[in-house]
């Protein structure tokens, strides 16, 4: 009998979701392959896994395609608090913005980043899919939205080094060394204002806090047997 596929967020929050797979009594047990959360949301509508941690808005784009699934209860990644793994990065005040580089990894967040320039910002900027490296997303736009774990190392090097702005938007008050690995980002960081979004309680980054509210920023779904 062939192992339940499942397809696995690869960043370091689905680690609770997951940690009883990759090391508990559940270890071996099952097919899991590790991916971005787009990618997780492909497999699950072609067919190539059976259950996903995939972006909230993909579940209505999927099912829009007549393609059966299943939410399964009691599992998302959400937060009533700080989210700090979520991060618009902006050169210039996010209101001027021309044009932003969207995360190709995200989903839920990218259609939250247009929804915040149409009706907060009041705003029309260009939106173009990047990889997710902020140098060389911010050398061709004025705002990068960052996700996952690089946006996460950001946001703790940032930690001590922001100031609230005008418009709700947290500013560096200088330029900042990421640990490890993660780029240099600008010496101006500005987020999108509290209270933005219908879907988001507020977004005040580079400390990356974002606090959401009824919204989980991915779903776990399940595609129903075929009869």
């Amino acid at each position: 009998m062939s192992k339940l596929r499942i397809s696995v967020v690869q960043y370091l929050n689905t680690v609770p979701l997951v940690r009883g797979f990759t090391h508990g009594p559940l270890r071996n047990k099952y097919d899991l392959s590790f991916t971005v959360p787009t990618q997780c949301a492909e497999a699950l509508r072609t067919g190539a896994v059976d259950v996903a941690i995939i972006p909230a808005i993909e579940y209505q784009r999927i099912v829009s395609q007549n393609i059966g699934l299943t939410i399964l209860p009691g599992l998302a990644i959400a937060s009533k608090e700080r989210v700090r793994s979520l991060l618009l990065l902006s050169k210039v005040p996010i209101r001027r913005a021309r044009r932003i580089a969207l995360d190709r990894s995200s989903r839920s967040t990218q259609a939250l980043v247009k929804i915040l320039a149409a009706q907060r910002w009041q705003s029309a900027p260009e939106f173009f899919e990047a990889d997710p490296n902020p140098v060389a997303m911010l050398a061709d736009s004025d705002a990068a939205l960052i996700i996952g774990d690089a946006a996460l190392r950001i946001a703790i090097a940032a930690e001590n080094k922001v100031t609230r702005g005008p418009d709700g938007e947290w500013l560096s008050t200088g330029s900042f060394n990421s640990p490890k690995s993660a780029p240099k980002p600008p010496s101006k960081c500005i987020s999108p204002n509290p209270n933005s979004a219908s879907t988001l309680k507020k977004i005040s980054t580079t400390d990356s806090t974002t606090k959401t509210s009824k919204a989980s920023s991915a779903s776990s779904t399940k595609a129903k047997p075929k009869t």
